[in-house]
């Protein structure tokens, strides 16, 4: 009886030990790499469909990744995605479960991009975030700022972006809702931003934005600061203004059937490429099917031959040959970099057909007599199907002009404008607005006349 008691433990310790091997041998474990493969496909498939509810089962309850919680991600997740989205997960250290993620979708022009966290909790991983309510260190900061910079002037969408701001936020007097306005532009996909370190101690970046599609390139100086347990922009904490600079306006006079006016087009032209923030160019064509009446305007700067540049207003270079054209790079360079005595802003357009009517706010920034001003106006089509003498079409063309007397207009409020044009107006053109100097219209006085300041402005 013993024996056969002694023989029935040792077949159940044999059963035992069988199926603990069993288990061990045959049991599926989840792995990160299982954890991440399983996450990329659902997610991306979720996208698509628009459900987030299986997506978010991958987040704890408890995540949290520099300030944004599981709810946060779920309102994130919550877009409409296009059949384009798409969702790419990398690896950057196995030890602590880190990865970057990035969710792409080229038809909404988004893209996003964030550092996050894996956890094993119990049998499963899951996202946990950094827990930390903002980003632990600058360099996280100013990553993702730039990702989320970029996405935001694309979409149009400044919320999350004015997040990476603190609410006392002041630079060079600039506030966080002067900030936001300022940021506020119908950006094109071309915007781009670039953040470069200037002073790791004060933690001062250079932040530049530019959008080659409106002309336009802006650069600053901001500082960061970690608040809490948090990285902020934060500014200089100063009311002082920097005052911007003029931009240089050079207005050609030239003519398709003009054999050296390509060459003072092409020198303008890459003056421009060069300084596209500092400077306009415009041309009038003169005795061709793209002239305008240009009688007073080629008295007033003694116009007699083409090609004819004439900078800011008052600085006349006659003639296509060499030593002509060699002198407007250092004309450019002796009148750019001087400060702005007024700035056009606050423009508002509106075409109908051949008609473009708007408003422009003129700002005085200093006791300037505007008396014997004009607010020159012209609407430049881009490139026209006429051809240059060399072959290439006519670039730049202005194919409407006015001006508006500034005696007695009160500029503290817009000033209205209406430019009737007798020409075809097509999509491809721009305004531009000046205000210039001119004590006697009928004649410059290179030593008191000339261009103030000058902006150009898209018209869609």
């Amino acid at each position: 009886m013993k024996k056969f008691f002694f023989i029935a433990i040792l077949i159940i310790i044999l059963f035992l030990v069988g199926c603990d091997r069993f288990n061990k041998d045959y049991l599926i474990k989840i792995t990160p790499l299982d954890f991440v493969n399983n996450y990329q496909i659902t997610t991306i498939e979720d996208l698509k469909a628009h459900h987030v509810n299986q997506i978010m089962s991958y987040y704890d309850d408890q995540y949290l990744n520099s300030g944004i919680d599981k709810i946060e991600m779920q309102t994130f997740y919550t877009k409409n995605w296009s059949d384009q989205v798409t969702l790419n997960v990398v690896l950057l250290n196995e030890d602590s479960l880190k990865y970057r993620l990035t969710i792409t979708d080229p038809y909404l022009r988004f893209e996003s991009s964030w550092v996050d966290f894996g956890k094993k909790i119990g049998d499963n991983y899951y996202w946990y975030g950094n827990q930390s309510n903002g980003f632990t260190t600058m360099e996280d900061f100013i990553n993702n700022f730039k990702i989320d910079a970029l996405n935001a002037l694309k979409t149009h969408q400044l919320s999350q972006l004015m997040n990476y701001y603190d609410n006392l936020y002041l630079n060079n007097g600039m506030d966080k809702s002067e900030l936001e306005e300022f940021l506020d532009k119908n950006w094109s996909n071309q915007v781009n931003i670039n953040v470069v370190l200037e002073n790791s101690d004060s933690l001062k970046y250079q932040i530049t934005i530019s959008d080659p599609n409106l002309r336009f390139e802006t650069t600053w100086l901001d500082y960061g600061m970690k608040i809490e347990d948090q990285y902020l922009w934060y500014g200089n904490q100063t009311n002082i203004v920097e005052i911007p600079k003029q931009i240089i306006l050079a207005e050609l006079i030239t003519g398709t059937t003009c054999v050296n006016c390509p060459n003072a087009e092409h020198k303008l032209h890459d003056l421009f490429v060069a300084n596209p923030t500092k400077l306009v160019y415009i041309e009038y064509h003169f005795q061709d099917s793209l002239a305008l009446n240009m009688t007073d305007w080629n008295r007033y700067y003694s116009v007699n031959s083409t090609p004819t540049t004439i900078f800011q207003g008052k600085v006349k270079l006659a003639g296509g040959e060499t030593t002509t054209l060699d002198q407007y790079q250092g004309v450019f360079d002796n009148l750019t970099g001087h400060d702005a005595q007024l700035t056009l802003t606050d423009v508002s357009l509106n075409k109908q057909g051949n008609t473009v009517t708007g408003s422009v706010k003129i700002n005085k920034l200093e006791d300037i007599d505007l008396s014997a001003c004009y607010l020159q106006m012209v609407i430049v089509e881009e490139e026209t199907t006429a051809s240059n003498y060399i072959g290439e079409n006519s670039k730049r063309v202005v194919r409407y002009r006015n001006k508006i007397t500034l005696n007695n207009v009160n500029t503290d409020i817009p000033i209205d404008f209406v430019c009737n044009s007798t020409k075809y107006l097509s999509n491809d053109i721009k305004l531009v607005l000046w205000v210039q100097k001119m004590n006697n219209t009928n004649l410059l006085d290179p030593q008191t006349d000339g261009v103030i300041n000058c902006v150009e402005i898209d018209i869609r």
